[in-house]
């Protein structure tokens, strides 16, 4: 190095160790809960929602009282509801093209 006597080490920082050795690192937020509600939810909850919308065993049954779920309180909490809405309104896949 000009004006330096002697050798000069121009990458000291190299014997510390690595960047990714003294780079702080933050830890991963907690995963939020989408739905309203408690976590987790009640095993009636979900065998309620697939009735309400009619799907998995009860495709075709959408909300017959004849196979309402047993499991399912008879009054379905505020939360339940605005949960089933969240789900219903999820968007759908998008339908492929024909010929794609």
């Amino acid at each position: 190095m000009p004006g330096i006597s002697g050798s000069v080490d121009l990458d000291r920082l190299a014997d510390a160790g690595t960047l990714a050795q003294i780079t702080i690192k933050p830890t991963p937020p907690e995963p939020q809960q989408n739905l309203p509600g408690p976590v987790p939810k009640p095993d009636w909850f979900w065998v309620w929602v697939r009735w309400r919308l009619g799907v998995a065993e009860f495709e075709g049954l959408t909300q017959s009282a004849d196979v309402r779920p047993d499991e399912a309180p008879q009054h379905i909490p505020q939360w339940a509801w605005q949960s089933l809405t969240k789900l219903s309104t999820k968007p759908s896949q998008p339908t492929p093209e024909p010929g794609v």
